[in-house]
């Protein structure tokens, strides 16, 4: 396939430049800006959501190696164990919360989408 017809999911677009990603494909956002990091179930049903239609061939877009680290991190321990538990750290109340998603969670929103 080629690069013009490939999607290169850019994680986060928060205002960054991005276009060095376009010789890949065409640049599309999962997410803009503030993202509430908290809700995982909801964020996982808006990202589900618009990877709908994601292709094999297509690409995702991180920036910055913590985030390319915690991808990785994330998908060992949900391939290990079947679940994800997280701490995010929240600038409001300034701590630690804790959030957890399983195998389940994913696969069940993959298979609700299809259904849509």
């Amino acid at each position: 396939m080629s690069d013009n017809h490939r999607t290169v999911w850019v994680v986060n677009d928060s205002g960054h430049d991005y276009s060095s990603g376009a010789k890949y494909g065409k640049l599309k956002p999962l997410t803009k800006g503030p993202v509430n990091i908290f809700t995982t179930h909801e964020l996982l049903s808006e990202l589900k959501n618009t990877l709908a239609d994601s292709r094999a061939e297509d690409i995702l877009m991180y920036s910055g190696g913590p985030a390319r680290i915690a991808v990785l991190a994330s998908h060992i321990m949900m391939t290990k164990h079947g679940v994800v538990n997280e701490l995010i750290f929240g600038h409001t109340k300034s701590e630690y919360t804790k959030r957890e998603f399983t195998f389940g969670d994913v696969a069940d929103g993959l298979n609700q989408t299809r259904k849509e």
